[in-house]
């Protein structure tokens, strides 16, 4: 599903990227982010929508989990307590767990433009989304293209 299909550039020097799984997560820091492009296959991609209109829509949030390793995306909005992402970091990265918040505008947004990847057939791989002024672009790829980044 993710694996390495999520891509990170730029973040902050301070703050320490590597993580093992034989380290505790505790001892992990975390790594705040300048822009990142997701990458999903179809099927989780199709879960978007749902994602934004069900759950961060109203106030909650969302995580995908990778089914062939242990990292995770969660989509957050501003009112989720114990984030590691805020204002000013909005994506941030904690061992293999990245945190995406999206404000309620920008929720509002992504809803009505990624609507249709919820429609059956509607998408025709590869789809690139980007909005630069959130620096944030989504991919969704063929399912054998996610397979090789893993």
């Amino acid at each position: 599903m993710l694996g390495d299909a999520l891509s990170c550039s730029a973040r902050k020097d301070s703050l320490d990227s590597n993580y093992t799984a034989d380290q505790p997560i505790e001892l992990v820091r975390t790594k705040s982010l300048d822009s990142l492009h997701l990458k999903f296959n179809s099927e989780t991609g199709a879960l978007l929508p749902l994602a934004l209109r069900g759950r961060l829509k109203h106030g909650r949030h969302f995580t995908f989990k990778n089914s062939l390793n242990e990292s995770a995306v969660t989509l957050v909005s501003p009112s989720v307590d114990g984030a590691i992402v805020d204002n000013e970091h909005k994506y941030a990265i904690h061992g293999t767990w990245l945190q995406v918040l999206l404000q309620e505008d920008f929720i509002q947004q992504l809803t009505q433009e990624l609507d249709f990847l919820s429609e059956q057939n509607q998408v025709k791989e590869p789809e690139v989304f980007c909005w630069p002024e959130h620096k944030l672009s989504i991919s969704i790829l063929p399912e054998s293209l996610i397979n090789s980044l893993n």
